[in-house]
This record gives C-alpha cells, structure tokens and sequence, in this order.
C-alpha cells in the first residue's frame, strides 16, 4: 500500500492483464482502510469476520467466499 500505483501495475500485469491499472488503483485506495482497520493504521492486519459482515456493502455470502479458503488450509 506505499505505492498504489505501482501494486496495480504489479496485480494487473501479473494477475489480471485485462484489468484497468487505473481502476486497480481506484480499487486499493478504496479498500486500504479495511486492509488495517483490525491492527491499526500502517498495518495489514488479520481482520475478523464479524468486522468484515459489519463493513457497508459486504454479504454473508461474500464474506463467506473470503473466509472458505482460509479454514480449509
């Protein structure tokens, strides 16, 4: 999260090349306050489900998606 732009650049050209770099960014920038809002600002903490159904927008189901990979390792 120092540069943005250049973790876009990164996302988009090794996991996604027919993404915008642009909305990648966009994206990040939207999501970095989730990415520390358990372990505080500078951080990219562990975050709770229960933080993650509290956050506007966000659905059982997608939390759910977020969390199936993590319990099954």
């Amino acid at each position: 999260m120092a540069d943005v732009d250049a973790t876009a650049a990164l996302i988009t050209t090794r996991h996604q090349p027919a993404a915008d770099p642009t909305y990648q960014a966009g994206s990040l920038r939207l999501i970095a306050e989730l990415l520390e809002v358990e372990s505080g600002a500078g951080s990219l903490g562990h975050m709770r489900r229960e933080t993650w159904l509290a956050t506007p927008g966000a659905t059982p189901e997608l939390v759910e998606a977020i969390f199936a990979p993590l319990e099954a390792e």
